[in-house]
């Protein structure tokens, strides 16, 4: 199953298009709970990288995300400012992100 998660601030609407053109099986997450079930996860984005992790981590993602990636080594596709959020840091806000790169967004 792959999630689709639904931060605020995402295409998400495109993707689930998409995926279900390709015979994908596919869901939204709209709350930490529906993660668990998850073989991948796709994390879209637009918009500025601090109200981003900020919605992320208001929503309780944060932590569950972290641990899906890390722990149990599930596959995370970041599409746009879902990338940028993958990385360590970004200029935009100053704000950190979920640090699976150490890396920074350069303005």
């Amino acid at each position: 199953m792959v999630v689709i998660v639904d931060y605020g601030m995402g295409n998400v609407g495109s993707l689930v298009k998409v995926l279900n053109i390709l015979n994908v099986n596919n869901k939204i997450a709209t709350k930490k709970s529906e993660l668990k079930n998850a073989s991948k996860i796709i994390l879209p984005g637009v918009g500025n990288f601090s109200k981003a992790m900020e919605n992320i981590k208001s929503r309780d993602y944060f932590d569950e995300i972290i641990s899906l990636v890390k722990k149990d080594k599930i596959p995370i596709l970041g599409i746009c400012l879902g990338m940028q959020l993958l990385s360590s840091f970004s200029e935009e806000g100053k704000s950190k992100g979920l640090n699976f790169f150490q890396s920074k967004v350069i303005k």
